[in-house]
């Protein structure tokens, strides 16, 4: 438990307060808690549930996924196990998150505390950087996988959030980024 959440704040693209790395994860509040509590002298740790989680030192980061440097099994942050943690993670919460909300309706028409609502801090996250962690697992992509399943059924529910949040553009870089992954999964075959 405290290499996955350890693990999982040092490799985050952006931050997340408790709230939302415990639903990322799929981890209660209080294991996040109980986790975090003696790493107040790493972390900036507050008792807002709203404040995001930040190391104090970004070289802490440097030093957990380094084996080299992070001797201590308990410790050392395997980066594309963690990497690959996260976009299942991420993938899993779209999955039971996401579904069409309002087709046909302009983003300019919705109200924010809508979107808010629909969209939380942890769906937003997973939305925007679920390909992103899984290329830096190294994950090799297959028909009928997680990913394949994902897209087949949630694609558009994807890019409707995608287009709430007014970052179309970057789903679209993100699917040419994951065809890459594709490609180099069936060149290796």
């Amino acid at each position: 438990m405290f290499k996955k959440i350890l693990g999982g704040i040092v490799i985050l693209f952006s931050h997340l307060s408790v709230k939302s790395l415990s639903r990322l994860l799929c981890v209660t509040e209080q294991q996040v808690d109980g986790t975090l509590k003696n790493l107040h002298a790493i972390l900036d740790i507050q008792n807002d549930e709203t404040n995001m989680l930040r190391l104090h030192h970004p070289s802490f980061r440097d030093f957990l996924l380094s084996k080299d440097r992070c001797t201590d099994s308990n410790f050392w942050v395997e980066e594309k196990q963690a990497h690959q943690m996260l976009a299942h993670s991420c993938i899993r919460l779209m999955s039971n998150s996401l579904r069409q909300d309002a087709p046909g309706t302009l983003v300019d028409k919705v109200e924010r505390s809508r979107i808010e609502q629909q969209l939380p801090p942890e769906l937003k996250y997973a939305c925007l950087y679920w390909i992103q962690h899984l290329h830096k697992s190294g994950a090799q992509l297959h028909d009928n996988d997680h990913v394949h399943q994902f897209l087949e059924t949630h694609s558009l529910h994807w890019f409707e959030a995608l287009g709430w949040m007014e970052n179309v553009s970057k789903g679209i870089h993100a699917i040419i980024s994951l065809e890459g992954l594709i490609l180099v999964a069936f060149f290796m075959v």
